[in-house]
């Protein structure tokens, strides 16, 4: 016990350490938190049925801008995906967050490109012990198996109640995280509907979890995949997935570099009717 209040002081050494070191000290920490996660965890794949069939129906004649506005906040977030993380974790208690994973080896991201959406969750999670687990292999040989040149079909995984030990001042708590690997940006229509069904198995995961606040982030923004904010809005707006009902707040989480274009976004949603 005295050792791990001695790691439990240093959230700055954790913050900094290795992909290795830092899943040594999460299953220190989080031992048991991490293999409930894990237990839990649930995978989906292409074609899973997720939805109620009458609420399908419904929802095919509603547009998706009105009902949105109606039963759904909507907001645009300019930062980072743990800026956004620690503002809106107390709205609900059945809230989860995106992460684009690295679809071939588990948090590949972390490793090599550490400040990736991806990296920077690790480094204040349990995401990578939790990935890097035997119980997970399957879904990485999935990936690899069902590769097509540089894209994927959409294949999730929810993993409930992820710990979080945070930077600064912020308390330790437990997220759900969605994770998926995003197809990256094409002209090629192909593409773009993988790309879609990639959104929608997003919200029927969730809505299969009881999800009602959803940090979309920062989807399809990311190198190498970086898709037109204007192609991205219209798939939400125009192809809407069928599983809006549930959500209460909807927080789509756009990076301050210059090529995620909070600025194409803000205009794009606004030809859509938001005031934004």
């Amino acid at each position: 016990m005295e050792g791990i209040q001695k790691i439990k002081m240093s959230s700055h050494t954790i913050l900094t350490m290795g992909a290795n070191a830092n899943r040594q000290t999460m299953s220190i920490l989080y031992g048991d938190k991490i293999a409930k996660t894990i237990k839990n965890k649930k995978e989906y794949f292409p074609g899973d049925e997720l939805h109620n069939p009458t609420d399908y129906n419904l929802l095919d004649r509603l547009p998706f801008m009105k009902y949105i506005k109606r039963q759904c906040d909507l907001t645009l977030f300019e930062g980072e995906t743990l800026e956004a993380l620690y503002r809106y974790r107390e709205v609900s208690n059945r809230i989860a967050i995106l992460c684009s994973a690295s679809p071939e080896t588990p948090c590949e991201g972390f490793k090599n490109a550490p400040y990736s959406q991806e990296g920077r969750i690790c480094s204040v999670s349990a995401l990578y012990a939790i990935m890097s687990d035997t119980k997970l292999e399957s879904f990485y040989l999935w990936n690899r198996e069902h590769r097509d040149g540089g894209n994927y079909p959409p294949h999730a995984v929810f993993l409930p109640n992820v710990p979080f030990y945070p930077e600064g001042t912020e308390k330790e708590f437990e997220c759900n995280i969605i994770s998926i690997s995003p197809p990256v940006s094409s002209d090629d229509p192909q593409v773009l509907e993988n790309f879609k069904n990639h959104l929608r198995m997003i919200f029927a995961v969730a809505r299969d979890n009881r999800i009602d606040t959803l940090l979309l982030s920062p989807y399809g923004l990311e190198p190498p995949c970086l898709w037109p904010p204007e192609t991205i809005v219209d798939v939400l707006m125009q192809e809407p997935p069928k599983y809006e009902k549930f959500l209460k707040n909807l927080v789509f989480i756009i990076p301050k570099h210059e090529k995620a274009g909070y600025s194409k976004f803000v205009a794009k949603f606004r030809s859509y009717g938001f005031h934004i």
